[in-house]
């Protein structure tokens, strides 16, 4: 797998220094979203985490080039992760949360019994084909 997203992230995060912190979020979410649903069929729960953690560190260079010698690193860790749920450190504001590429659901394809034949097996296939959810039978 080739990280072809991560200089995209890298370059909306380097050009948005100025943003606020929702307009990161809603720009980043669709390109972490696709990606992942993109690779979500290999095996990719490793890569995910990896990208999680190296859009972390952009994201904390960027939250600390914001507040440089000002505030300390606990505040800047307060001002933009906060806790959802059981997970903390979830780079989100009150109503906007960043999506992690680990969140994605690893989805594997179901392969074909081959001892299925399409002439004599038609029910089989025609589920196969209308009922994602059942293309393990």
């Amino acid at each position: 797998m080739k990280f072809r997203t991560l200089p995209k992230i890298g370059d909306v995060i380097k050009r948005a220094k100025a943003w606020r912190q929702e307009d990161h979020i809603n720009v980043l979410n669709p390109l972490i979203t696709g990606w992942s649903n993109y690779h979500r069929s290999a095996v990719a729960k490793e890569i995910f985490s990896k990208l999680d953690h190296i859009v972390w560190g952009m994201l904390w260079r960027w939250a600390k080039r914001r507040h440089q010698d000002k505030k300390s690193r606990t505040w800047v860790a307060n001002r933009y992760w906060h806790s959802a749920g059981t997970r903390n450190w979830v780079f989100s504001t009150g109503e906007y949360r960043l999506i992690l590429f680990s969140d994605t659901k690893i989805v594997r394809c179901a392969g074909l019994k081959l001892d299925k034949n399409p002439y004599i097996d038609q029910d089989y296939f025609s589920l196969r084909k209308c009922c994602p959810i059942l293309k393990g039978l």
